[in-house]
C-alpha cells in the first residue's frame, strides 16, 4: 500500500455577493490611491497626538470647537498609543487603533468643530480624517473585506 499521504482537494472559492464585490471593488480603487506603506508611516497619527496635545490648555478653558479636557485627554493617549503601534512596526493594530479612534473622534466633535469654524479644532478634526484616509483602507482589509475574509463569506453565502 502506498504511503503518501493524500491531499483533498480544495473547493474554489464561492462567489462573491454584489454587496461585497462593489466593496471589493472600492477597496482596490483606495489602495490604488493609498498605497500600502502608507500604512507604515506613524506621522498622521503622530500629527493628530500633538495637534490634540497642544489643544489641551485650550480646552481647559472651554475653547469653541475643542471637546471637553478630560475627553481631549483621552483622545490624545489613545492617539498616542495608535501612534506608538505603527511606529514600532505593528501593521495591523496601529493603523486599526488609529482608525477607529479617528472615527470615534470625528462622529463626536466634528459638527462642533465646523459650527465653531476656528482653526484649532478643525485642524485637529482635518487631521482624523486624513488618519482615516491614509488607515482605513488597511483596517478595513484587515479585519472585515480582505480576501481571505470575503472568501470565507463568500463560501458563508455558497452553504445557505
Amino acid at each position: 500500500m502506498d504511503s503518501t499521504p493524500t491531499s483533498t482537494p480544495v473547493a474554489p472559492p464561492a462567489p462573491l455577493s454584489d454587496k461585497d464585490r462593489i466593496i471589493q471593488n472600492t477597496l482596490r480603487s483606495w489602495r490604488t490611491a493609498v498605497p500600502e506603506e502608507m500604512s507604515s508611516w506613524y506621522f498622521p497619527a503622530a500629527l493628530t497626538t500633538a495637534l490634540c496635545l497642544v489643544s489641551l490648555p485650550k480646552s481647559g478653558v472651554k475653547y469653541p470647537g475643542l471637546p471637553p479636557y478630560l475627553q481631549l485627554a483621552g483622545f490624545t493617549t489613545m492617539f498616542a498609543v495608535s501612534t506608538h503601534a505603527v511606529k514600532s512596526g505593528d501593521t495591523v493594530n496601529g493603523p486599526s487603533m488609529a482608525t477607529a479612534w479617528s472615527l470615534t473622534y470625528l462622529v463626536a466633535n466634528s459638527w462642533k468643530a465646523v459650527r465653531s469654524r476656528n482653526l484649532i479644532p478643525l485642524s485637529i478634526v482635518a487631521s482624523a480624517m486624513m488618519q482615516v484616509g491614509v488607515y482605513g483602507v488597511t483596517a478595513a482589509e484587515e479585519f472585515y473585506y480582505g480576501d481571505k475574509d470575503l472568501a470565507v463569506r463568500g463560501s458563508a453565502v455558497k452553504d445557505e
